[in-house]
């Protein structure tokens, strides 16, 4: 809702409103499924082991 009150200055009144809607939830979908597969990519998980500290 907030993505679509934020573009709406650049809505083209040739086309539809919902098609208007449904091309900005599709591009919110693609951004926010991008940005959760690069933050994905560089998630580095901690090892099961314990990891043992040697004292100098």
């Amino acid at each position: 809702m907030l993505q679509l009150l934020k573009s709406y200055g650049n809505v083209d009144h040739k086309v539809k409103v919902t098609t208007w809607m449904y091309r900005v939830a599709l591009n919110v979908s693609i951004s926010y499924y991008r940005k959760h597969m690069t933050r994905k990519k560089h998630f580095l998980p901690m090892p099961e082991k314990p990891i043992h500290v040697v004292d100098q």
